[in-house]
């Protein structure tokens, strides 16, 4: 309140509390850590307050002044000099709008936590039981900021080893890891032995054995909304054939990528106006394209064999988009289905990555699959949309699925699609469609769409020569 950098002293038994604001708001609350202090009853606790346009922050009032010697104009200048800098600490700065939405994602967090302290406490048991001494060690891929570290740390794991290949990532992890660590000191004395926490910077692929060592725990957590757009396949193939210790875990085990055929428009509103000649700023026009009518009198043009969409290369032939790239998010949990975005096709599994495999000598890439999917009824089909489910370990399920698709949760990954076609379906039409990743280091979805008479429901995969990925689905798995 009243910004700038004004101090402000509460008293430490001061209970407030919030239950006037309302119990059915939408308002969340936001929450920083400082650095432990112990309080005592009736002491006051004194902290900074500072803002910049974009950023709030909060800091412990630790150098406090004697201001009885300083005249009115002293006081005033040296506040502004002490208390209003002008940036936020680094990580604070540094870190991407979109980072801060996954750290407060706590369905994410939540479900890695449930299966990396399950996975530790198994680590443990198999080193007893092969009379190995010491705890388990963890491998985070990819650590970001370190909170999945944090949580390796706090489940047991003796030492955890986090690789990052942003360099200012890093270091706001190294920040992060170092004050836990003094939070550990002061919680627990400086006697008792905390974590041996070791932050690495650059490519997971570029590391030895030598550098990372061997550990009975990897984990990953780099599936961006089209589940595979930040090289988790082939980080977790280098991890799990340099890095893994003998009987270890990888979490997450298993990536499916669903999925089918739909559109996605402006709806019209304001008493029935038509925002159709948006579309294609929006996502894809489902009027006009390459073989819609052309108006003269002559009949449309029949469907090109085969319409390509996604991947390293641009569509073809190109549908009526300005999107360009190789998928686009939209956030389905804040549109309404049938009304701004729909499947006009039964949903399929796409591809299926048995990531648990890489353990073994596995190839997880590249992979290639043919599905078959029927038109449940009519429309036009402007996109190719999907969903990937990502099983943690055999008991926990993390998904992208949106609420509106039949997730049971939301989280802030958004739902991916390519705009293809339009292409005018009717129900009980058979549409197939081949996906595929192949480009080197298994980053893109491509999807190549063609219209077919088969008759009967048929699902065609083709897998590495090693069998390292399949097309069934999680045992046990339901809804999100």
């Amino acid at each position: 309140k009243e910004g700038d950098g004004r101090r402000r002293d509460l008293a430490s038994n001061d209970q407030r509390s919030c239950s006037s604001w309302g119990r059915s708001s939408s308002w969340v609350a936001c929450v920083q850590s400082l650095p432990p202090r112990r309080a005592v009853g009736n002491t006051r606790i004194a902290f900074d307050a500072f803002r910049t346009s974009s950023r709030l922050w909060f800091s412990w009032a630790d150098h406090r002044r004697d201001d009885s010697t300083l005249t009115e104009v002293q006081k005033l200048c040296t506040d502004a000099a002490a208390t209003r800098p002008l940036f936020p600490p680094l990580g604070k700065t540094l870190l991407p709008p979109w980072h801060f939405k996954m750290l407060n994602d706590h369905v994410r967090n939540h479900m890695y936590e449930l299966a990396i302290s399950r996975a530790i406490r198994a680590a443990a048991m198999r080193r007893k039981g092969r009379g190995l001494p010491g705890e388990p060690s963890v491998l985070d891929c990819g650590c970001g900021a370190g909170l999945l570290s944090l949580i390796a740390a706090r489940g047991g794991a003796a030492s955890v080893c986090a690789l990052e290949l942003s360099p200012i990532i890093a270091d706001v992890a190294e920040e992060t890891l170092s004050a836990n660590l003094r939070e550990w000191h002061v919680m627990n004395g400086t006697a008792a032995r905390s974590p041996d926490m070791r932050l690495l910077t650059g490519d997971v692929r570029t590391f030895s054995p030598a550098q990372v060592g061997q550990h009975d725990v990897i984990v990953c957590e780099l599936m961006d909304a089209s589940g595979i757009g930040e090289s988790v396949l082939s980080v977790l193939t280098h991890a799990c054939m340099h890095f893994a210790a003998p009987g270890a875990q990888v979490i997450p085990a298993r990536l499916e990528i669903r999925g089918g055929l739909g559109y996605l428009a402006l709806p019209d509103c304001h008493g029935g106006l038509s925002y159709a000649a948006l579309d294609p700023f929006y996502f894809c026009s489902r009027r006009g394209g390459p073989f819609s009518n052309p108006g003269d009198g002559s009949p449309a043009p029949s469907p090109p064999d085969e319409l390509c969409c996604g991947g390293n290369k641009a569509a073809s032939p190109a549908p009526p988009s300005l999107h360009s790239g190789p998928f686009a998010a939209k956030n389905f949990n804040r549109l309404r289905r049938g009304e701004s975005w729909d499947l006009l096709t039964s949903e399929m599994t796409f591809l299926n990555f048995d990531l648990a495999s890489a353990l073994r000598g596995a190839k997880i890439h590249p992979l290639e699959a043919e599905v078959e999917m029927v038109a449940t009824r009519n429309g036009i089909v402007n996109s190719v949309q999907w969903w990937w489910v990502a099983q943690l370990d055999e008991h926990t399920i993390l998904s992208n699925r949106c609420v509106g698709g039949g997730g049971s949760y939301q989280t802030h990954w958004h739902q991916p699609l390519v705009p293809v076609g339009p292409l005018p379906v009717r129900e009980g039409d058979r549409l197939r469609l081949r996906v595929s990743v192949s480009d080197a280091i298994g980053q893109k979805l491509a999807f190549a769409l063609s219209t077919t008479t088969t008759t009967t429901t048929t699902t065609k995969t083709t897998m590495p020569a090693d069998g390292g990925a399949g097309s069934g689905g999680f045992p046990g798995y339901g809804r999100g």
